[in-house]
């Protein structure tokens, strides 16, 4: 009986930890087709993907208004209007909807998201690049200089787990490893648990110092001192590592 108690108790635990990494909605965002959002106890707008790349909001008059999709990685989904210059973020991490003019970071919050919808295919593609991850790491990858090729599952889970891009996951590792040689080290930095976050535009290194410390402390995380243009003069995203 004391065993029938702790494997459920195991159970439960290990079911509340693969939904707290999908979130709050029990999805990712590379899943996300719908998200409806609300001020306070108010219903603001409804969002929904309405063909490749193409998205609605419906607002709380009954406007529609139409969106880009520019791109998406665990958290979020990034949507751009060009008639009006504004970028808009989706994010089921803080569960914020936040918009900002080309020039600006996503940083006004427009609504707090309370459903969201998904589907099969999206969960599909997240989860093929991490096997591929692991496809190009076992066996194929030493986990420190001249040391085995031959991975503990753990850590290989821990390195690929969402890995929004297999080879650049890889590529960041070896790199890791011929800089310091340490494997535990390299996982921390090269896993998948980053998001590119816009930022407004970044002109240089020294506006980026300035930039990217800023957005990270909003959003919970620490810069990962990588950062790249999306939009030119218009646009700019700091990467950001989550513990």
């Amino acid at each position: 009986m004391k065993h029938f108690k702790y494997l459920l108790i195991l159970s439960s635990f290990l079911l509340c930890t693969a939904v707290q990494a999908k979130g709050k909605f029990g999805i990712d965002a590379y899943s996300l087709n719908k998200a409806v959002c609300y001020q306070g106890s108010s219903y603001k707008s409804t969002f929904t993907k309405v063909g490749h790349k193409k998205w609605l909001e419906v607002n709380e008059v009954g406007t529609r208004i139409n969106w880009q999709e520019r791109n998406r990685d665990e958290w979020s989904v990034y949507l751009m209007d060009s008639s009006r210059k504004m970028n808009l973020q989706i994010d089921l991490h803080t569960t914020k909807v936040a918009w900002g003019y080309f020039n600006q970071a996503t940083s006004n919050e427009l609504c707090r998201i309370k459903n969201a919808n998904g589907n099969a295919q999206g969960q599909a593609a997240a989860r093929s690049q991490e096997q591929v991850c692991k496809s190009l790491v076992q066996g194929k990858v030493a986990w420190s200089r001249g040391g085995s090729k031959n991975w503990q599952t753990s850590n290989l889970h821990k390195l690929c787990k969402n890995s929004p891009n297999a080879a650049k996951t890889v590529q960041c590792f070896k790199a890791a490893i011929n800089k310091h040689n340490n494997w535990s080290k390299g996982i921390k930095e090269c896993s998948g648990n980053k998001k590119a976050i816009n930022a407004g535009p970044i002109w240089n290194q020294n506006d980026a110092k300035q930039k990217c410390p800023r957005v990270a402390s909003q959003n919970g995380g620490k810069w990962t001192g990588g950062w790249w243009t999306t939009v030119q003069g218009k646009m700019s995203v700091c990467e950001i590592k989550f513990d």
